[in-house]
């Protein structure tokens, strides 16, 4: 569109000039259905390898909460046996009398913690696995739950569970 400019003389434009009129750009979504252009220079510092900055923080979180080298419930195995021993003796409790036998009482308490959360991770996985509720036992595939007045009881047969033993009426 060509548009005569005649009437007055504006920044230095002759009269009896002519140029093109400013048309208004649409404003929309594109219609190639393209995203919006992506950048042509990226920092040095991040590696492009195709992973996504979010993956990249939650792998950097992930290793930060890593515990996989310790258990959560045995941390008595990290703690060498000598600090073991200074903190006993700092809290006054006495493992023995030789240091032959305080070494002998840390290992048992080490092994008794190990066995205790290796017994809560089995429990744990069980309860997850069979959909047993954690207040019951299941034991040759009966399951003893423990009633209110503390006993253990089982299913169809009510079997009795007094302490270790297992008693069918």
């Amino acid at each position: 569109m060509l548009v005569e400019l005649w009437t007055k003389n504006w920044q230095g434009v002759k009269e009896g000039e002519q140029f093109q009129a400013v048309q208004k750009k649409k404003v929309g979504r594109n219609k190639s259905g393209r995203g919006p252009p992506v950048a042509v220079r990226q920092s040095t510092r991040i590696k492009r390898d195709g992973v996504s900055i979010v993956a990249k923080a939650q792998r950097r979180a992930d290793s930060k909460n890593d515990i996989s080298g310790m258990s959560r419930f045995a941390i008595l195995h990290s703690v060498d046996d000598d600090c073991l021993e200074r903190i006993a003796v700092g809290s006054g409790v006495n493992l023995g009398p030789s240091k032959e036998v305080i070494t002998e009482q840390i290992q048992l308490i080490k092994a008794r913690e190990m066995a205790q959360a290796l017994l809560f991770t089995a429990q744990k996985s069980h309860i997850v696995e069979s959909g047993v509720s954690s207040e019951g036992v299941l034991v040759d595939g009966v399951s003893y739950d423990k009633g209110a007045d503390g006993e253990g009881t089982s299913g169809p047969g009510l079997s009795l569970v007094e302490g270790d033993v297992l008693v069918n009426p």
